[in-house]
C-alpha cells in the first residue's frame, strides 16, 4: 500500500503529500501512474489540504502542505533543487528520477553525518559533565 500521509506519493498527477515531522527522514515513495489507480481516490482526499507549488530541476510540483509549514517546505524544496542541480550540472545525461534518487542518497548521507556528529558531541558532553559532577563532589566533601 502506498501512504499518503508521512511521505512523499507521487502520482501521475504530480500531487504530492506532505508532512514536515518527517520530512527529516527524507521518506519519499515514488510511485508510477499504472499501479496508482486504486490509491488515486485516497491521495485525491488530499486535496482539500492548502497547497504550494515547488519547483524541482525546472519542474513544478503542487505540494499539499499543512497550514503554517510552507516556509519549512519552501526550504526544503530549495535544499533539493539545489542538490538535484549540483548533481544534473555534473552529468546532464542522467533522467531526472536518477537525479532525484542520487539527490536522496547524498541528503540521506548528510543526515546520517549530521547524526553521527551530534551523537558524539552528546557523549563529549555527558563525559564532560560526568567529570564536573566528580570535581564538585570533591570541593563539598569536608
Amino acid at each position: 500500500m502506498v501512504p499518503t500521509t508521512g511521505a512523499c506519493a507521487l502520482t501521475a498527477h504530480k500531487r504530492l503529500s506532505y508532512s514536515e515531522q518527517h520530512l527529516s527522514s527524507y521518506a519519499v515513495m515514488l510511485t508510477h501512474w499504472a499501479p496508482c489507480w486504486p490509491v488515486l481516490e485516497s491521495l485525491m482526499s488530499n486535496a482539500k489540504r492548502p497547497t504550494k507549488e515547488v519547483s524541482l530541476l525546472g519542474r513544478g510540483y503542487i505540494i499539499a502542505c499543512d497550514t503554517g509549514e510552507e516556509a519549512k517546505l519552501d526550504r526544503a524544496a530549495r535544499y533539493l533543487d539545489r542538490a538535484m542541480q549540483g548533481i544534473n550540472a555534473q552529468s546532464s545525461v542522467l533522467g531526472s528520477e536518477r537525479v532525484a534518487i542520487m539527490a536522496a542518497l547524498n541528503i540521506t548521507h548528510e543526515l546520517l553525518e549530521a547524526m553521527d556528529e551530534q551523537r558524539a558531541s552528546e557523549e563529549h558532553l555527558n563525559r564532560l559533565n560526568a567529570r564536573l559532577e566528580r570535581a564538585l563532589a570533591k570541593t563539598r566533601q569536608p
